[in-house]
């Protein structure tokens, strides 16, 4: 019996604890409002970090010609990667001649703390940034589907903000499962990393490496020369101690969703993994709002929607309580739901999707207790 009222009491602060995070995150949204100048701004380039490898080649290139042909005359692209890398002398090739496109490759003897990404971003820190100009990072599957930030820039530059994130939507590729899966990342931004950088100005959920956008001056102060596999959310810990200002762009990226259904819990374990150890050097607000946030995603497995059903009936819980905690369920809901209308496949075919989503809120939960034998930076299969 005693254990029965600890795992009730468990629920009900585990399900309010993401209710009150849920009402702080959606409150942001109907309260956050982005400017914009009238002049769109010419001092910024884009940058794609990409390892290169095999298993991002269509992605990879996909992803150059795409903002070539969107930007290439208003932003110099920037490629970066690493020498010896499986498509160092095909991207040498495409890229040669071209005066809107510059490859950078970060050579083998490079030394600094960073790893993996962190590292090459931290070569073309030192090596190709301009203090007067803003750069924008993003993934070697990103697309930009919108040039809002362009408009942001000169508006809030002159308010003395130094870094924004985009709003990540996600894009199908090979698996149905991890598309409607991703779905919540775009409910988090539009709620939950819109109350951090944009209602409060200060990324204490984190930040992106997808559309990290940057002034130069600050990059080169703060640098991501840091060990660590979470490079982007240790950057946004380092500016928030520096006292640096953050915006939420308009502006949406589309995120290839993984291929399968473990590339989708390596990538999530990475997160979880890089997290949990960067959060522990934040200041306290960053440590106190993400640190809440990863203990409950490592005990989300007790509380998963596979047990929702059976603690909603047979556990004893104040009604109050228990709608309150369907709050923050109704937010996994709403995310899953849209992730399976926006698929492509008339309603006889998609209805079945909307059974699985207990699966959809078990695969966010195993991603803390999967121990892959990858050491540090994996990269998943974006072929």
């Amino acid at each position: 019996m005693l254990l029965l009222d600890i795992f009730t009491l468990f629920l009900a602060i585990h399900w309010s604890l993401i209710s009150v995070y849920v009402i702080l995150g959606w409150s942001a949204f109907f309260l956050y409002q982005v400017k914009q100048s009238g002049k769109r701004a010419t001092h910024v380039e884009l940058v794609i970090v990409s390892k290169a490898s095999s298993s991002v080649k269509e992605s990879l290139f996909e992803c150059i010609r795409y903002h070539l042909t969107t930007f290439g005359c208003d932003m110099r692209l920037n490629i970066v990667i690493d020498e010896g890398c499986d498509l160092e002398e095909q991207v040498s090739q495409w890229v040669k001649g071209r005066l809107d496109c510059q490859l950078v490759i970060v050579p083998n003897d490079f030394q600094c703390e960073a790893v993996a990404k962190g590292r090459a971003m931290e070569y073309f820190i030192r090596n190709h940034v301009d203090s007067r100009k803003w750069y924008a990072f993003i993934d070697d599957d990103n697309k930009l589907l919108t040039d809002d930030f362009l408009y942001e820039v000169p508006y809030y530059e002159k308010q003395g903000y130094s870094c924004a994130n985009g709003i990540l939507k996600p894009r199908i590729g090979r698996s149905k499962l991890t598309y409607i899966a991703d779905h919540l990342r775009w409910f988090d931004d539009l709620s939950l990393f819109r109350f951090g950088t944009g209602l409060l100005g200060s990324a204490i959920n984190g930040i992106h490496g997808e559309l990290l956008l940057c002034q130069g001056e600050v990059l080169k102060t703060v640098s991501f020369n840091r060990e660590t596999i979470t490079e982007d959310f240790a950057f946004a810990r380092e500016l928030i101690k520096k006292g640096y200002k953050f915006w939420q762009s308009k502006t949406v990226i589309s995120i290839l969703s993984p291929h399968s259904f473990l590339d989708f819990i390596r990538q999530r374990s990475r997160w979880y993994t890089g997290l949990a150890r960067d959060v522990r050097s934040a200041e306290w607000k960053t440590m106190l709002f993400s640190g809440v946030r990863i203990v409950n995603w490592k005990l989300s497995i007790l509380g998963s929607w596979v047990l929702f059903p059976i603690w909603w009936f047979l556990i004893d819980l104040p009604l109050s309580v228990k709608l309150f905690c369907l709050v923050g369920a109704l937010h996994y809901y709403l995310a899953y739901f849209t992730g399976v209308v926006s698929l492509k496949e008339r309603w006889t075919q998609k209805w079945p999707f909307l059974l699985l989503v207990p699966l959809y809120s078990v695969m966010e939960a195993i991603p803390p207790h999967y121990h892959s034998k990858y050491k540090g930076f994996f990269v998943i299969d974006k072929s």
